[in-house]
């Protein structure tokens, strides 16, 4: 990233306790492990390949930066602005996201097993490939977000809000997806064996070639769903 300003780690971590601005540096690879650094203006930083494990990062402003490949096990980020972030093979295992805006973030092939993502708002976040096993998701919102190929085996995704999005490939199975909204989403090809989709709206949606043996849709909108010869378990199919 151009125009970046330069500064040594313990400088940054002055200015985290005074200024709180370190918006537009330079800190990529920097270790930060168990730091407080509730609340810091990160915009615009390259923190690519930063380790910031067990780093409390409540109400932190990280839009526009880049933490590619950053190590961020077991953070605090509730309420942080993750919008536009580029976090694509970055590992959030364990990470607390509650209430976070992930608007547009790029965690592609990132690692989130056993995160907290209740009640975050990831309209439109890429998340392909994304390794999110047995993450909490309740209430939140991933409309129109690129899920496809993600792993969500024994994820909970009740009453969340997942129209529009993309997951084709994705792995379901287990998963808790209680009167989640679907509609209009491209499930093809996705697992979905001994799901909880009670009550679930997939009006619209793609179900082409799913597998959904021992999953029972109660009280589900199938209105105008989409299946082909390989659906199997679908009622209608």
């Amino acid at each position: 990233m151009g125009g970046l300003k330069s500064i040594k780690r313990d400088e940054a971590l002055a200015m985290a306790k005074t200024t709180g601005d370190l918006a537009g540096y330079d800190l990529e690879r920097f270790v930060l492990d168990g730091r407080d650094l509730s609340g810091v203006d990160f915009s615009g930083s390259s923190l690519r390949e930063a380790k910031l494990e067990n780093c409390n990062l409540s109400g932190t402003d990280f839009s526009g930066a880049v933490l590619e490949g950053a190590v961020l096990k077991n953070v605090n980020l509730t309420g942080a602005r993750l919008d536009g972030v580029m976090l694509r093979g970055a590992d959030l295992t364990h990470a607390r996201l509650t209430g976070a805006s992930l608007r547009g973030t790029d965690l592609a092939g990132a690692t989130l097993t056993l995160a907290n993502l209740a009640g975050a708002d990831g309209t439109g976040a890429n998340l392909k490939g994304a390794n999110i096993r047995q993450v909490e998701a309740d209430a939140s919102v991933f409309r129109d977000a690129d899920i496809s190929e993600a792993d969500a085996y024994g994820s909970s995704f009740v009453s969340a809000d997942l129209s529009g999005s993309s997951l084709r490939g994705a792995m379901l199975s287990r998963s808790d997806l209680n009167a989640a909204d679907l509609s209009g989403a491209d499930l093809s090809g996705a697992e979905l064996i001994n799901t909880n989709v009670r009550a679930a709206s997939f009006r619209g949606a793609d179900l082409s070639g799913i597998s959904a043996s021992g999953t029972e849709f109660v009280l589900c909108d199938l209105t105008g769903v989409k299946t082909d010869g390989e659906t199997s378990g679908v009622p209608g199919a």
